[in-house]
């Protein structure tokens, strides 16, 4: 997928000017070329629903990614540009 992910601390948040209370994974990276940069995604990022579904831990992101979707899977993403919705395609 060409993602480097970490789990949302406070701290982190914070330095991300995300609302208090804000759970999911930040992306830390994006591998030029990958399936994550067709996707749109880039660093600073956080993913917060992976297919409709929150995300908290960096293992659940990495646990619903692993799964096979038709389609791709649906990311929910605030981030520079706002909230917005990210199809990650399949590999």
């Amino acid at each position: 997928l060409g993602l480097w992910l970490q789990t949302l601390t406070p701290q982190l948040a914070a330095a991300l000017g995300l609302e208090a209370g804000t759970q999911g994974v930040a992306v830390t990276e994006v591998a030029p070329g990958s399936l994550g940069a067709r996707a749109g995604l880039s660093e600073g990022d956080v993913v917060t629903e992976i297919d409709q579904k929150p995300v908290a831990t960096m293992a659940q992101a990495v646990r619903a990614l692993k799964g096979p979707r038709p389609g791709g899977h649906l990311l929910r993403v605030k981030g520079a540009r706002g909230t917005r919705f990210v199809t990650l395609p399949e590999r």
